[in-house]
Order: C-alpha cells, then structure tokens, then sequence
C-alpha cells in the first residue's frame, strides 16, 4: 500500500513538471546574500549582523503578460549580532514566500522589478553573559528587489524587512540589503 501511494505521488510531480514546462510555469532555486543587515531589539539596542544567507526553492507562475508569481520555501540564516561583548542573538528561519515580478509585458527589456512577502518561524539563541535563552518564534518578512533576466537566470539586488516578536515581549527587526541569483530548471 505504501509504495502504491509513493508511485502516484512521483506520477503527480512528474506530470506536474511536464506540465509546468509546457506552459511556461518553472521550478527555481535562488540564494542570497544579506549583506548589510541590522537588527532592532524594542530596547532600541539596534547592531550591524556578520554576512546572512538565504536559501530557497520555488515555483514560479506567470499570471498575465507583465506579472509572474513565485511560491517559495526558504531557510534565512540571520548570522550574529552583537549588542555589546556579553550580548548576541544568532538565529535561522524557515519561512515561505510569495514573490512577485513584475516584467515588460513583451520580455524584451531584462530589467525586472519584483516584491516578496513571507510567514515563517524564527529559532533564536540570546546569549546575554548570565544566561543563556534559545526560543522559536513567528516571523514575518517583506522585500522589494530590481533584478536582471539572462536565460535561465536572475540577479538581483533588494531590500528586505523581517520582524518577530518574542515570547517576552521584546520585539526583533531585522533590515538590510540583499544580493542574490535564481536558476529557473
């Protein structure tokens, strides 16, 4: 029974991906790099990160002439941000992704312009010199980006904003610039 249920699944996807290529729909996988990050604590402590990176894997669709939309799941890594030598938060995310991109509506101009928006859970570890506090939290995240098309690729520049609020109160915004690259199979 188990392996019936595996093969109509691989049926599935690969009917899926036979039909996503037919109808100009693509699966992608992209990274970027968070290359001057800041964090906020509600305290109003707020401290530049160490380099982050963001890895995610996606569908993209296009809706109409000018607009394609991207479904994503992606894992962020928020590298270290010290507040002061005894106080630092390191953290990752899993979230997913809307991501819209916006084209010319006759894919002459390689220019594109595009936004992002996300849900996901935030695990952090607070090391404050005393103690020592590792939790897991809702995240939220939103971004715009400029990017060029080449082939199968895109590159891309962007902004990005997330915010999560701790279990005690505290809140965590985390905003900065992003470079990045997306390969459409």
């Amino acid at each position: 029974m188990n392996h019936k249920i595996k093969l109509i699944a691989l049926c599935g996807l690969l009917s899926c991906t036979a039909q996503a290529h037919t109808n100009d729909n693509h699966f992608y996988a992209g990274v970027d790099a968070a290359i001057a990050n800041n964090t906020k604590l509600s305290n109003a402590i707020e401290e530049q990160n160490d380099l982050g990176a963001n890895i995610y894997l996606g569908y993209h669709m296009p809706i109409n002439r000018s607009f394609d939309l991207g479904v994503e799941g992606e894992f962020r890594k928020i590298n270290t941000v010290d507040f002061s030598p005894s106080h630092n938060i390191d953290g990752d995310a899993y979230f997913i992704n809307l991501r819209g991109k916006l084209t010319d509506p006759d894919r002459s101009n390689p220019l594109y312009s595009g936004f992002l928006v996300g849900l996901g859970s935030l695990s952090t570890d607070e090391n404050n010199g005393a103690q020592s506090i590792s939790d897991s939290h809702t995240a939220y995240q939103a971004g715009l980006e400029i990017g060029y098309q080449a082939n199968q690729f895109d590159v891309s520049v962007g902004y990005r904003v997330l915010y999560s609020k701790f279990s005690f109160d505290q809140k965590m915004v985390t905003h900065g610039l992003t470079a990045g690259v997306r390969y459409y199979f």
